[in-house]
């Protein structure tokens, strides 16, 4: 797809009617939008047509080299005037340190709990997924009702009603493969580089350490 065919296809969403625009390639074409005024969100850690580059579906961030080249990815996306990042998979201490830091509104989809939006699908929510995913709230997910004046509409508004209720007071369950083997080595790395500007390089696929 060529630029004027990216700008074109923005252009069109904006004008019918779409607050802003997602994309998951580089921060050159969020460059792009952002210079047309365009709102534009961002996509980092594991972008599903980039899975071949780091070896298949994984969590992203879990060394420390890993981790501060994902920082690094925040920081252009951010200078490229993206307002938002979209975050998948990415290892939630990882996550949880990067958007302390980080200006962009990030968006958690499996990186943990601690994003400024959590991305959940309501067929989660409700229980009606074949393999559910660990939920901030299992007692929110409901049996299938048999009552026939239940609707699926009126099962998933209680649903949602009781993922509210209790998703304040219970935790939200650490997925498996999300922890940092590396912690110290990462700690210890970001706060001595962690914060240091570094140039955008030209567009590449995330190193995966050996």
């Amino acid at each position: 797809m060529t630029s004027d065919e990216i700008l074109r296809t923005a252009f069109t969403a904006i004008t019918t009617g779409a607050d802003a625009v997602i994309t998951g390639r580089g921060h050159d074409t969020s460059r792009m939008l952002a210079d047309e005024q365009i709102p534009v969100m961002g996509h980092l850690g594991f972008v599903p047509r980039k899975s071949t580059w780091v070896g298949g579906i994984r969590a992203v961030g879990k060394t420390a080299t890993e981790a501060l080249e994902l920082w690094d990815r925040f920081r252009w996306f951010e200078d490229a005037g993206a307002f938002a990042v979209e975050c998948e998979i990415i290892a939630a201490e990882v996550m949880a340190e990067i958007n302390c830091r980080s200006g962009l509104v990030t968006v958690s989809l499996g990186s943990g709990p601690a994003a400024d939006v959590m991305f959940l699908a309501t067929s989660d929510i409700c229980g009606e997924s074949a393999r559910l995913p660990a939920m901030p709230a299992p007692g929110a997910i409901l049996p299938p009702c048999t009552r026939p004046s239940a609707t699926p509409a009126s099962r998933r508004c209680r649903a949602s009603a009781g993922r509210l209720r209790t998703a304040a007071t219970r935790p939200t369950p650490r997925s498996p493969g999300l922890l940092m083997p590396s912690w110290k080595r990462f700690a210890r790395r970001w706060r001595q580089d962690g914060t240091s500007a570094t140039a955008a390089p030209a567009e590449q696929p995330i190193r995966v350490d050996p």
